[in-house]
């Protein structure tokens, strides 16, 4: 934005996102470090955006004891950052120290901030009772924290008070979570393995020495004068999946497999629908409005997808930060909105929506139900793969659905 700070999403002209602000100069900071090339103008920009928004910083104890602790974990983080940055507030870090319910990992974000600007007792004193041991959790929204997350953040403060060995506890904690496989958010990965840079490399060796065996690749041995090697290899073309790691160095090594392709037409046909907490409803009708059948669709017509979501939360309570994916077979063109005009053009409100070629993402809050359109072409003739539509909580996996994939023609009129 015009004044330094970040949207949550691109193009809006909203407030800035507080924790988002802080989330990105945080890595623009890092990146920065890392010799990547950031613009000196976007990151000064950035800090004196912080510096203000941390001196009018104000709890709002009308709120819930909830929004209080993401209010002052948000401010936290800002005094953070701009530690970092080499600006920081201390007038605004004293008044924070006063609060007497200063959340555990709010508490940790202050003493790092202390202790980059050389007061090392002060940031002791402020830890001294603060909790290492993160319960598991989501945040769905303000802060979009985890225990991933928090542990990352905590360790970090660890490395700069010199508590080595309770920050290589965090780590080892951290690193099982990255490879359990469980799901995490964008922010909480990013914490998580920008932990591992930062603590796991320091003190150790920087290079590799090791032997693999396997998956074709000659059983080979590795000298390698980087922390990370990678290589890739296709499991379909080998005889054994099996890979076998053997550390020659005096250093800990953390190998992981990362897989990533795309599904074959016979595979996405094989989606069934399913759903938990919401649910996804698909209909296609005519520019007038009457039902028509896609499996069948003469080239050239207009038609419009209508998509319902339905919020069934028990507690009837509103649900954030949702995604609406809708991928478009690749005889279909997406129309412009000129024709949105039409009475069967059904639009409810959403935060932001990315249109592209083949696809449509749009975000959204849930209350109770609601409804988005897409007008469509067929276009080209020929048999096409209709793949699922799915929405999901961007930030809880238990919310989702999905619909069923079909095959669809088009054919000439």
């Amino acid at each position: 934005l015009a004044d330094g700070g970040y949207s949550y999403w691109p193009g809006s002209r909203s407030r800035a996102s507080d924790w988002g602000t802080s989330y990105a100069g945080h890595f623009l900071l890092a990146a920065r470090d890392k010799q990547f090339f950031v613009s000196t103008s976007a990151l000064s920009k950035w800090a004196k955006y912080q510096q203000q928004a941390a001196r009018s910083f104000s709890l709002d104890r009308s709120k819930s004891r909830y929004n209080q602790s993401q209010q002052l974990l948000n401010q936290a983080y800002r005094l953070y950052t701009i530690s970092l940055y080499g600006m920081p507030e201390l007038s605004a870090m004293n008044l924070l120290r006063q609060e007497r319910d200063l959340p555990s990992t709010a508490s940790f974000l202050l003493a790092a901030a202390y202790a980059l600007n050389s007061k090392q007792n002060i940031a002791l004193d402020l830890i001294t009772n603060a909790n290492t041991d993160i319960k598991e959790y989501r945040s769905y929204s303000q802060t979009y924290g985890s225990e991933l997350r928090d542990m990352a953040l905590i360790a970090q403060t660890m490395q700069y008070l010199d508590r080595n060995n309770e920050a290589a506890i965090l780590l080892k904690g951290i690193i099982g979570k990255l490879n359990s496989g469980r799901w995490y958010s964008t922010q909480s990965l990013a914490h998580g393995i920008m932990a591992v840079a930062q603590i796991g490399a320091k003190g150790t060796s920087k290079s590799i020495n090791a032997r693999l065996e396997g998956v074709g690749i000659s059983n080979q041995d590795i000298s390698y004068d980087q922390t990370i090697f990678t290589m890739e290899f296709n499991p379909d073309n080998e005889s054994s999946p099996n890979v076998l790691i053997e550390n020659r160095g005096q250093t800990v090594l953390y190998a992981s497999i990362q897989m990533s392709g795309q599904s074959s037409p016979t595979e996405v046909l094989k989606t069934n629908p399913e759903n938990q907490n919401i649910t996804l409803s698909v209909k296609y009708k005519n520019v007038d409005g009457s039902p028509i059948d896609v499996s069948r669709i003469p080239q050239g017509t207009d038609f419009v997808a209508e998509v319902s979501i339905k919020n069934m939360n028990a507690k009837g309570s509103q649900l954030e930060e949702l995604a609406l994916t809708q991928i478009i077979p690749s005889g279909w063109e997406i129309r412009s909105g000129r024709l949105s005009n039409l009475a069967v053009f059904k639009q409810d409100d959403y935060e932001y929506r990315d249109i592209r070629d083949d696809r449509v993402h749009t975000f959204f809050d849930l209350q109770g139900t609601q409804t988005y359109s897409l007008i469509l072409n067929a276009t080209y003739e020929g048999k096409f793969v209709l793949p699922p539509v799915q929405v999901e909580a961007m930030y809880d996996k238990s919310i989702f659905a999905v619909s069923k994939a079909k095959e669809v023609l088009v054919v000439r009129n």
